[in-house]
């Protein structure tokens, strides 16, 4: 062989060289790669599932909030209804009272006109 062919032949070899070792150094990062995603899953896959716990658990919390809030209403409701009922007897107990107390007012007032009536003919007679 001439000596321009062995040359080229070296340079082509060299390169060759560089070139297989940049393809393992390609290959060691595409399994580094991979385990990074592999974690990484796991790690999704975990989160998945917290999440869907969570999920689960806040749509139980909402269910028994709204639950409770209705209960709370009908509960709200019934105090008021009773309430009122209770201020409707009062009211209409005082509107009683107050018509007996102008009957007893008007009596004794009667009675006092009487007994001045009486104590004044006792003094002509």
């Amino acid at each position: 062989m001439d000596d321009k062919t062995f040359e080229l032949m070296e340079k082509m070899y060299i390169e060759f060289s560089l070139f297989k070792t940049d393809i393992k150094d390609i290959k060691n990062d595409l399994t580094a790669v991979k385990q990074d995603l592999t974690a990484l899953n796991v790690k999704v896959e975990r989160n998945t599932l917290l999440i869907e716990d969570l999920t689960s658990k806040v749509e139980t919390i909402a269910e028994v909030q709204k639950s409770h809030m209705a209960q709370n209403e009908k509960d709200h409701n019934d105090i008021v209804e009773n309430v009122n009922k209770k201020i409707d007897v009062i009211e209409l107990s005082t509107k009683n009272t107050s018509k007996d107390v102008k009957e007893i007012k008007n009596g004794l007032l009667n009675v006092e006109i009487m007994t001045t009536s009486n104590s004044n003919l006792n003094d002509i007679a």
